[in-house]
């Protein structure tokens, strides 16, 4: 038995060739407002990432004392932790909690 299901896709249009174009999102120009917020957000996070340095002495800084404390993680976050985790998995095994 052979079966070809190519024969049974609709009948699709292919796109004008003169609408379709490579281009970034820099280059798009949108007339929705909404869209164009979004569009503006994601360049502007893209520009803060690129700017970002790869290594925060900082954040490296303060892991390195995290991983020095011997009491760290502290009980309390242990216990918090454990609570999320127990909570989580009675929601996977009994779905109407």
């Amino acid at each position: 038995m052979q079966i070809d299901p190519i024969q049974h896709l609709p009948n699709l249009e292919l796109p004008d060739s003169k609408k379709v174009r490579n281009s970034s999102p820099e280059d798009a120009k949108v007339d929705d407002p909404l869209e164009l917020s979004a569009l503006a957000r994601h360049r502007a996070l893209v520009n803060k990432l690129t700017e970002m340095p790869e290594l925060r002495p900082d954040i490296v800084e303060h892991g390195k004392l995290l991983v020095a404390d011997s009491n760290y993680p502290s009980e309390k976050i242990l216990d918090d932790l454990a609570q999320i985790i127990a909570s989580s998995s009675k929601k996977d095994i009994e779905p109407g909690l």
